[in-house]
C-alpha cells in the first residue's frame, strides 16, 4: 500500500477509540462491503484519495454520511474521525441499501 509523504506505516486510531468497540465496528462494516460487494469501490477509492493528496490536490474531511464510516477513515477516504464524533455507518451503507 502506498502512503503519504510522512505517514506511519499503521494507521492512527481514533482519539476516542475502545479497541474491541473499534474493531467489532471494523469488523461489522466488511461484513456488510461485502454483501454490497463494495470492497473494491472502497479500495478504489482509498486508492484514488492517497494519489489525488500526494499530488497535491485538495480534497475536503468528508462528503454526506461517508462519514460514518471506520474503514474509510483508516484507509484514508475521509480525515474525519467516526468514532469522535458517534457517526453511525449504517446511514451510508447496509446489507438493504440498494445504491450508494
Amino acid at each position: 500500500m502506498q502512503l503519504l509523504p510522512g505517514k506511519q506505516c499503521f494507521p492512527i486510531l481514533p482519539i476516542s477509540f475502545e479497541v474491541a468497540q473499534f474493531k467489532a465496528d471494523v469488523e461489522e462494516e466488511l461484513t456488510v462491503f461485502k454483501k454490497t460487494n463494495m470492497l473494491g469501490f472502497m479500495l478504489s477509492m482509498s486508492d484514488l484519495m492517497i494519489w489525488g493528496k500526494s499530488e497535491g490536490i485538495p480534497f475536503g474531511p468528508s462528503r454526506g454520511s461517508v462519514a460514518g464510516s471506520r474503514c474509510a477513515f483508516v484507509t484514508d477516504i475521509i480525515d474525519v474521525d467516526p468514532a469522535r464524533w458517534n457517526l453511525v455507518f449504517s446511514r451510508f451503507c447496509n446489507e438493504n441499501r440498494v445504491e450508494i
